[in-house]
């Protein structure tokens, strides 16, 4: 029976992959060992009979679809659907259609008959396409599943029999279009413990498991754990089940607007020991887009050699640096430079404080506490700029450096700025403060261009319209306070209310990465 060794890449959070970007990534993958890939697609492939699953989201249209998949296939690698068939469908519930069969949040209506509609619509269509005969359904964190619409229209009802019940109907779907399916297995062990993760071996009891289809494949994701120990208990946990088992580990592409190449390795060392002692045969790396894309996933190409290393049995750090560089043409240390933005880190050890204090507002201050007291940061980011500059003119991976380089001029200016203007605003005395407010207006467009120029290269221009609203605002957001502080300077004003208030520490900004609770206290979503 063949192992699948392979890479899961985020199609669904606005950065959908151009076709022939796939095709380079399958050629690279190819040079690693790898001989699976799997997109990521929630609603973001044709499905027919469904003409709003993916409107306007850049979706993937059945020739695309089958074109890759014969490229792959060329190549020896096989391409695997990886879809969701339960939660994480949010952009379909924008359409009044959807809502109609919408459970709460981001979840289908299980029992409901046009939820098995759509479903069967996606195998249907997926079969078109593609040759495996496997497919990944999801089903990962539905927390609310049965409290919405269902708890309403059915009364409450024990949630691992909804679950399971639903599972069933999904697998006898797919078995109709002859795929073998899979599912994320982490919500049997959050309805099981309230967590994805335990370190009881016995959680799951012989009743839980006896309610999941035995040809369901169950996929053990788990991307945090520095320790072999908890991979070691949770495959055993897993085992309970008597289904065959996948493993999933990630390269992290996905907290910020840089990579943690780093932490990935860390990570990935004990999971992929693990599973090669436990006989893991299938094993994924996930590189996941979470809120909206903002990393270029080729930036952990090194967390995916290195993983593969480790499985293979290398473990020596030297001889996989050499096999990069002689595969890349490119260092791989130098690679991990792509880290630098995401490095400045503070007490609690926040890793994504790039994205935090590119967007922090400077008037409202709630993350002005992140701020060293030497304000030292202004330097460190100078300085990680100008160690990246030289790697900009890299023929094929330069276009990665630009976008890092370009984040670390900004953030030499902006990353302090709250601090700065409250404290030019106390002392009466903001020209200086406003002349930074200047400089931040110019470098935002050079990193502006820099993140425009990766997402043209690598994506379908639908999603970078959120790009475009997060830079542009913000952009516009400190003409706004710089214009008030002119006038303030003027004496036009004789105070600036925001300025006035306290700041509070409020703890709000911990590993934080979504653009909406960054930058407000105020309303961005119907809550």
């Amino acid at each position: 029976m063949k192992k699948h060794f392979g890479v899961m890449i985020d199609c669904s959070r606005n950065g959908v992959m151009k076709p022939a970007r796939i095709k380079y990534l399958i050629d690279l993958l190819v040079k690693m060992g790898y001989n699976t890939l799997m997109l990521y697609t929630e609603d973001t492939y044709e499905v027919e009979n469904q003409p709003l699953f993916g409107y306007m989201r850049g979706r993937y249209t059945i020739e695309e679809l089958t074109d890759l998949v014969e490229y792959a296939d060329s190549k020896g690698v096989e391409m695997i659907p990886c879809i969701q068939t339960l939660a994480h469908l949010p952009r379909i519930f924008q359409w009044p259609v959807y809502q109609e069969f919408n459970d709460i949040k981001d979840i289908l209506l299980v029992d409901d008959d046009r939820t098995y509609e759509l479903i069967e619509d996606m195998f249907r269509t997926l079969r078109k396409s593609y040759k495996t005969d496997l497919i990944h359904i999801g089903m990962d964190e539905a927390f609310s599943v049965g409290l919405g619409k269902h708890l309403r229209q059915f009364g409450f009802e024990d949630r691992y029999k909804l679950l399971t019940r639903h599972i069933g109907k999904v697998v006898e779907l797919a078995k109709k279009y002859n795929f073998k399916p899979m599912m994320w297995g982490d919500m049997f062990f959050h309805l099981a413990c309230g967590d994805y993760s335990t370190d009881d071996t016995d959680v799951i009891s012989k009743e839980v498991a006896d309610l999941v289809p035995k040809d369901l494949e169950l996929v053990y994701w788990d991307y945090f754990a520095t320790n072999k120990e908890r991979y070691d208990n949770m495959i055993k946990a897993y085992s309970k089940f008597n289904n065959k088992i996948w493993f999933a580990g990630s390269g992290v592409a996905y907290a910020g607007i840089t990579p943690h190449i780093e932490c990935s390795l860390m990570f990935e060392k004990p999971a992929m020991e693990s599973c090669r002692e436990n006989g893991i045969d299938n094993v994924l790396i996930t590189i996941w887009g979470d809120d909206g894309q903002e990393t270029s996933q080729f930036t952990v190409l090194p967390v995916l050699l290195y993983a593969a290393e480790i499985y293979r049995g290398n473990d020596d750090l030297d001889s996989i640096k050499a096999k990069f560089k002689e595969l890349f043409d490119i260092e791989f240390d130098d690679m991990l430079l792509l880290d630098l933005p995401s490095t400045v880190l503070v007490e609690n050890n926040e890793g994504n404080m790039d994205k935090i204090m590119l967007f922090a507002d400077p008037f409202l201050g709630f993350y002005d506490c992140r701020v060293r007291a030497d304000k030292s940061e202004e330097a460190l980011y100078k300085e990680f700029a100008e160690r990246l500059k030289p790697h900009t003119s890299h023929p094929e991976f330069g276009y990665l450096f630009e976008v890092a380089e370009t984040l670390c001029r900004v953030l030499e200016y902006k990353y302090t700025l709250g601090v700065r203007t409250r404290e030019g605003y106390k002392n009466n005395d903001v020209k200086y403060v406003i002349e930074r407010y200047k400089k931040c207006e110019e470098l935002i467009m050079d990193f502006y261009n820099a993140m425009k120029k990766r997402w043209y290269i690598e994506e379908k221009p639908f999603g970078f319209e959120v790009i475009d609203i997060r830079l542009g605002g913000l952009k516009q957001r400190l003409i706004h306070c710089r214009e008030v502080l002119e006038q303030f300077d003027r004496g036009e004003i004789q105070k600036i209310e925001e300025l006035e208030v306290e700041v509070i520490q409020t703890g709000k900004g911990s590993q934080i990465n979504e653009w909406m609770h960054l930058v407000t206290a105020n309303y961005m979503e119907k809550l």
